[in-house]
């Protein structure tokens, strides 16, 4: 991984490798799944595709006490042919962070976190990608 973008999703700081992200857009209006766990917000039809989406915070096990606005973005992200949306609530830029030193590296459980780092006092969390794009087939199967 070299190249980041770093997006907030309530008072959280994530960042999220370049590779998996193939575009970001407003908040689509979404169908809801009946029966899917809370951190999916729901799923909408992408150029002939449907993609799930789940709700970043909800995803590391957050509440969201803030809703959905009309700035609200969806940072679609894939791997081989497989896309799910992630909600956000902006983009903080991009970098490029090979060299990077982070203050402090910070041991999570939570499956869907890769790792959480400490630069210059700001908490970075770097979501797991492959699994969570991964989990977009157990929610295909529930379907």
């Amino acid at each position: 991984m070299a190249h980041v973008i770093y997006v907030n999703a309530l008072n959280h700081v994530f960042s999220i490798d370049v590779s998996y992200v193939k575009k970001i857009i407003q908040l689509p209006e979404l169908e809801v799944l009946p029966g899917a766990p809370d951190d999916v917000a729901g799923m909408f039809n992408y150029g002939g595709k449907i993609i799930p989406v789940y709700d970043l915070v909800m995803l590391i096990g957050n509440e969201r006490d803030v809703p959905y606005t009309l700035n609200t973005l969806v940072v679609i992200c894939s791997q081989g042919n497989k896309e799910v949306g992630l909600i956000v609530d902006g983009i903080k830029g991009q970098d490029d962070i090979r060299g990077m030193h982070a203050d402090e590296r910070i041991q999570s459980d939570n499956t869907y976190l890769e790792s959480v780092i400490t630069v210059n006092n700001t908490v970075i969390m770097r979501p797991a990608m492959s699994k969570i794009i991964a989990r977009q087939l157990k929610l295909e199967e529930k379907l």
